[in-house]
């Protein structure tokens, strides 16, 4: 794209950013990376009647995992990634609770943000497909969804997932997804920060993706 994008030379699980979940609140998520997040940014960059970008958003992605996984990422920064061989195991039956929440938060305009996705259960996921876990089904959801469309547009060649019918991939996903919801907030990155060291932070626009990184 003729707009660039920020890359930080470091492990996504090394960064954390500020985020925002209906029913929890503003919490710490780490910076993984994803295709997405360049693919939607050009899809919804604007463009004046020359073609130049005027407007391109910041996309990023911000998970928080189970506590047992934050364990494990920390783990990880200590021994530098090296991945360990003798606990590797598949944890799809140990998942008894829980739920796992997805959506995208949309913010920018008017001071408020806008919240759209689906929270499933883990016992919910275990109903509807055996020998899953909230996790695994949501992520399988969309691939049928993707898969779907494939086979019923068999010439339309190579596509982000921006290009394809959303309304066709809700109505393949949308039953594994469990409660599929939106929710407003007036969060924004800069609210009640109490700083005990100094930060800079920029009151003036509050969506800099400085404002959203914790470290």
């Amino acid at each position: 794209p003729d707009c660039g994008s920020i890359y930080l030379e470091r492990p996504g699980t090394a960064t954390v950013l500020r985020s925002w979940l209906p029913g929890i609140g503003q919490y710490g998520g780490f910076l993984i990376a994803h295709p997405e997040a360049l693919s939607i940014a050009d899809f919804l960059t604007a463009r004046d009647d020359q073609g130049v970008a005027k407007h391109r958003p910041t996309v990023l992605f911000a998970y928080r995992p189970c506590d047992d996984a934050r364990l494990l990422a920390l783990d990880s920064l200590g021994s530098d990634f090296r991945l360990e061989t003798k606990t590797q195991a598949p944890m799809i039956e140990d998942v008894i609770g829980g739920a796992e929440t997805l959506g995208v938060l949309l913010m920018g305009q008017e001071g408020r943000a806008y919240w759209y996705g689906s929270r499933l259960e883990a016992t919910e996921a275990k109903r509807l497909v055996p020998h899953n876990n909230a996790t695994t089904l949501q992520v399988c959801a969309g691939v049928i969804a993707g898969l779907t469309w494939l086979l019923e547009n068999p010439r339309r060649g190579l596509c982000e997932p921006e290009a394809i019918d959303v309304h066709r991939g809700l109505s393949v996903a949308k039953p594994y997804l469990g409660e599929v919801f939106g929710s407003w907030t007036r969060w924004h990155p800069t609210l009640k920060r109490y700083l005990a060291l100094p930060s800079r932070i920029d009151r003036q626009d509050p969506w800099q993706f400085a404002n959203f990184r914790i470290s």
